[in-house]
């Protein structure tokens, strides 16, 4: 039997950035890291585990979406990798909207570009609380504090680091905490923080804390007071201005060298919203309005956000459940086709590597085979 998880326990969360951000690159390491894949796969060498169709291995670019996961600190995250060219926006679309989190990566060398700006609106569309992962910090030529200041400029949004970088380039070997004010190093030593670069951590954390006391009077008082606010308060005062769009954390690394991405995967458990925090989904059948509270504890309802054709597995149907749970073996209602099918396998996917499920609950993203009725945008529910 597989591992039951709560749905206040899953992340859902899509990876979008322009071409060469390094995103596939990035969802490799995070399976790495997770212990989910033996080796990091290579997108250059055409062994990424993510990027695995013919054309995408040829052409070193992500066209079709890949759903995997993997366990991080007892929470499951499914990750999307979700093309960035322009020509695909409407397969990265269907994708994002099924996750409560985007990863926005940018390549510290090409900053914030045009197709960065499409996806980011998109994500803005969508509502979705955001992480902009700063990759390829290991360039001499990245422009840290120079990108930080864009996204302000161009999305108007609050974009603060909770970690930020110790040196550029063949000089960096670490992140500061703003939070915890420490250093980690990359080889995970814990130390203060370097004087030269204090004042200017100091500076990003004022203004975290000038983002998060804005709506809540009781912190202002304090804060202004000259307390010192607690871990405890200021992150559950951040994880509400991240639900509510307030607030964009900016974190960085080297995808490619593997640096920084477990300060990433904190970020996401730590801070970023589960289904649990959209507790119910409203939805119409013939004409009626239906509101399903996503737990497991509901009748059963998902929905198909992207249909592939492969030549071994026949038709894939990616399904992100909303309420209730399924089974192997229960029957379900195709509600756009009126039709009912009886469910013969669940599967979740690493890549293009199918593993059977025997049953999946609310918030998780699964994958059916071989339902010809099932096609993009149907509406799942149970058969009554």
């Amino acid at each position: 039997m597989n591992k039951f998880y709560e749905t206040n326990m899953i992340r859902n969360v899509s990876i979008s950035g322009a071409p060469s951000s390094g995103k596939t690159t990035l969802a490799e390491a995070m399976l790495y890291n997770s212990g989910q894949i033996q080796t990091i796969g290579s997108v250059d060498k055409g062994t990424s585990i993510m990027d695995y169709d013919e054309e995408e291995i040829l052409k070193k670019i992500t066209i079709h979406t890949s759903l995997a996961h993997f366990e991080w600190k007892g929470n499951k995250i499914n990750i999307l990798d979700t093309p960035g060219i322009p020509d695909l926006v409407c397969e990265m679309k269907s994708s994002m909207q099924v996750t409560e989190t985007n990863i926005f990566v940018i390549s510290g060398i090409d900053g914030i570009n045009i197709d960065s700006e499409k996806n980011w609106h998109i994500a803005d569309d969508l509502k979705l609380s955001r992480i902009v992962f700063i990759n390829k910090i290991d360039d001499e030529n990245v422009k840290i504090d120079e990108i930080i200041e864009s996204i302000y400029n161009k999305f108007k949004k609050k974009a603060i680091p909770i970690y930020y970088p110790v040196g550029v380039g063949s000089k960096f070997n670490g992140l500061v905490d703003i939070i915890k004010m420490k250093t980690i190093y990359n080889d995970n030593k814990i130390s203060d923080i370097d004087p030269n670069l204090l004042d200017k951590i100091k500076n990003y954390r004022d203004k975290l804390l000038d983002a998060i006391v804005e709506t809540d009077d009781n912190l202002m008082e304090k804060y202004l007071n000259g307390e010192e606010l607690t871990e405890e308060e200021i992150t559950k005062a951040l994880k509400k201005e991240i639900l509510n769009n307030k607030i964009v954390l900016v974190s960085f690394g080297s995808a490619l060298k593997n640096s920084g991405v477990n300060n990433l995967l904190d970020i996401i458990v730590n801070y970023m919203p589960s289904p649990a925090n959209f507790p119910e989904i409203e939805g119409k059948y013939n004409d009626k309005k239906i509101v399903k509270k996503q737990s497991s504890n509901d009748t059963f309802s998902g929905f198909i956000f992207k249909t592939r054709i492969d030549p071994y597995a026949g038709r894939i149907s990616y399904c992100r459940i909303y309420s209730g749970k399924i089974k192997v073996g229960d029957e379900i209602l195709n509600v756009n086709k009126n039709v009912k099918e009886k469910i013969q396998h669940i599967y979740t996917m690493i890549g293009k590597n199918f593993k059977d499920l025997d049953t999946a609950y609310a918030g998780d993203i699964i994958v059916f085979t071989k339902i010809d009725s099932f096609d993009t945008f149907d509406t799942l529910s149970d058969a009554n």
